[in-house]
């Protein structure tokens, strides 16, 4: 048997579910067992039953008490980097600014000895063994297929799984275009690369049933309405308004990643390991169009950001001075 790899996934919602199927990966890779630390945050403030299936969760889910108690340290105070307790033969990984990937060859070495009874994992990114510092284009290719194969066994929340399922029976084949602009703004393509893209897949697919999701309603909207004219029957789940905090607002979030890995292929922003990490799920990644932010385009999105902040500098003051 080998050792219990015991993970408290961090952050969002997809960086805690790429975070699990990074740990289900190494147990089974390592003969151990799995255990899932859920602990809700600021940003995910629902439990693990909010998010994946009953069946998932009865299976590997584990309190911060109990995961303790089985490893012999207190999961709850993980330090920065990598730690080896002799003691009690538990490692413990937060790999913070430098990321778990980092730390990965350094972990073979402590697992070769035999010693290593329990690995304690925080992260909200993913993960690999069988890989080095930094994975090359044929590690992170294998790496995908391996995930891929995890996320197609992987149930989330009943409600979810059936609105889901209503939706593409509804719509039939269809594929994707996912914005992220909140908190990747820096980050961001140039908009006039987003609708060749689209064009592409349509040409390529034949498909032209196409569902839009993002984080803001406005781009939302935008695209629903400028979808048309490239071909498209666009569409989108029907908002109730529910705050991402909430229940109801992480079911809303669960859905659109789940549509997103139903589709035939997408479009979407690069620095989004949401739709990123969707696109790994449903398979069709190789078929699928990451976007990136070139050099140019993140200058002129910080210059943006830098003129928005000067003129709405006095009035923050101003608030903040009440």
């Amino acid at each position: 048997m080998g050792p219990i790899v015991v993970i408290r996934p961090q952050s969002g919602y997809i960086n805690r579910l790429q975070a699990i199927v990074s740990a289900q990966l190494m147990a089974k890779e390592l003969g151990g067992q799995l255990l899932v630390d859920w602990e809700p945050s600021p940003i995910t403030p629902v439990g693990m039953d909010a998010v994946l299936s009953a069946d998932f969760c009865d299976r590997y889910s584990i309190s911060s008490e109990e995961a303790s108690s089985r490893i012999g340290l207190d999961v709850r105070s993980i330090s920065r980097y990598l730690q080896f307790d002799e003691r009690t033969g538990a490692v413990t990984l937060a790999g913070m600014d430098q990321g778990e990937q980092h730390f990965m060859p350094l972990l073979r070495s402590l697992l070769a000895t035999g010693n290593v009874s329990a690995i304690a994992i925080s992260a909200g990114g993913k993960f690999t063994l069988s890989g080095g510092c930094r994975l090359t284009p044929t590690e992170q290719e294998v790496f995908r297929l391996r995930r891929h194969a995890v996320y197609r066994a992987l149930s989330l929340q009943k409600d979810v799984e059936a609105a889901a399922d209503q939706y593409v029976t509804k719509h039939g084949e269809f594929l994707a275009l996912h914005l992220r602009y909140s908190d990747r703004s820096l980050e961001s393509p140039w908009q006039a690369r987003i609708a060749p893209a689209l064009r592409r897949l349509h040409d390529d697919s034949g498909v032209s049933s196409l569902f839009i999701a993002s984080d803001t309603r406005k781009d939302q909207d935008r695209w629903i309405l400028r979808a048309p004219s490239l071909g498209f029957h666009p569409w989108c789940v029907q908002d109730a308004g529910a705050s991402r905090m909430e229940v109801a607002g992480a079911h809303g979030a669960m859905l659109d990643w789940r549509l997103l890995t139903r589709a035939q292929a997408s479009v979407y922003f690069a620095s989004s390991s949401f739709a990123e990490e969707a696109a790994v799920a449903s398979g069709a990644y190789s078929d699928s169009v990451g976007l990136r932010a070139g050099p140019e385009r993140i200058a002129w999105n910080k210059s943006r950001k830098f003129a928005r902040d000067a003129i709405t500098y006095p009035r923050r003051l101003r608030e903040r001075l009440r």
